[in-house]
């Protein structure tokens, strides 16, 4: 399957492409550039492969948590390609590309929400490409995040590096950090469809966001207890 995969819930927008199993990524980071960026990284990634949208199988794109205008920006794009050349799109949220862009292990995403809030959540991927959902995403104040007790985890996540003295203190067992992996990106979108079966599948005009925030009440939340 050739797929396009769009990103930009974060200050990195990226795009890639998976075609005949090469994949291919562009990318930017910065603020209030997406729009105006986006379409010009399609065309780049498209004529590296030397295919036009027509080759491609399916659309893949980050539905969020994070940026509101970055999720709609991507979701529009999204949405528009995949309707005008007739193929469906696959929704995935920003947490869980992140930890598909981690390897086997336990993952724990932590995405600045801004107002001192945090987009968290937790995901165990094995070597052979299972994963399952730890902690459901939610929207929380770092210090009321509820960690993992006798695991080895993974922290990634640009909210990990803004706040991770103050999350390093409530962590029962010292996290190990992933610096390389600050951003959700369009590769790890590839690969958290292609080899983790992860995402929603839908027509373009179905496709819906998860902006999390607005699942929830007038207030963060604490996150879930682990049970552990």
């Amino acid at each position: 399957m050739n797929v396009l995969a769009i990103d930009t819930v974060s200050r990195c927008c990226s795009v890639a492409i998976s075609y005949r199993g090469v994949v291919r990524q562009e990318k930017t980071i910065g603020d209030r550039i997406h729009s105006s960026r986006l379409l010009g990284l399609v065309e780049q990634v498209l004529e590296w492969h030397r295919i036009g949208l027509q080759d491609i199988d399916l659309i893949v794109v980050d539905t969020g948590p994070g940026s509101f205008t970055g999720v709609r920006v991507g979701m529009g794009v999204a949405q528009g390609l995949a309707y005008g050349v007739g193929i469906d799109t696959c929704g995935v949220n920003s947490l869980a590309i992140l930890a598909a862009g981690c390897g086997p292990g336990i993952v724990v995403p932590v995405i600045d929400a801004r107002m001192g809030q945090v987009y968290t959540g937790a995901y165990s991927v094995s070597p052979t490409g299972l994963w399952e959902e730890v902690h459901a995403p939610v929207v929380c104040y770092p210090e009321k995040m509820a960690f993992l007790e006798n695991e080895t985890w993974l922290a990634v996540g640009d909210g990990w590096q803004m706040y991770r003295e103050r999350l390093i203190r409530g962590c029962r067992n010292k996290p190990v950090f992933r610096d390389d992996c600050l951003y959700p990106e369009a590769r790890f979108a590839i690969s958290a469809v292609l080899d983790l079966d992860m995402g929603i599948m839908s027509s373009p005009l179905q496709l819906a966001a998860s902006y999390i925030r607005n699942d929830v009440a007038d207030k963060p939340v604490s996150c879930p207890s682990t049970g552990h």
